[in-house]
């Protein structure tokens, strides 16, 4: 019991967040390379989905910060595809308006996920 306590480091904390970072960027550069959002979307949505679900199951700590940070990865790399995701298929006002729609499904969705990550 000597030296445990139940707070955790600073530095601990901030493992999911430099792994959202680092998803972020990659998945971003990938969209772009391959001219693909769909895939590059939806694929760190069912990540980090996953990554909740699996959390539930753990009492490793190691293992719910890999969870942590593969949940913080799929939550923040999905805001590149998702804002560019209008302008494939729609152009004119009709894009405008796409864009336009984002961003409040992005303020209601997106931040209860990365809420709860941080």
């Amino acid at each position: 019991m000597r030296g445990e306590t139940d707070q955790v480091n600073p530095r601990d904390r901030s493992i999911p967040q430099v792994a959202g970072l680092a998803g972020m960027v990659l998945v971003s550069r990938s969209s772009d390379r391959r001219l693909e959002l769909r895939y590059h979307a939806a694929i760190p949505a069912l990540a980090g989905g996953m990554g909740w679900l699996l959390l539930g199951m753990t009492t490793s700590p190691v293992v719910s910060m890999l969870l942590l940070s593969l949940v913080a990865a799929g939550a923040y790399s999905i805001a590149g595809p998702f804002w560019s995701l209008p302008s494939e298929f729609l152009t004119g006002y009709a894009a405008a308006s796409g864009i336009a729609m984002i961003k409040p499904t992005e303020k209601y969705l997106l931040p209860s996920a990365t809420r709860s990550v941080s």
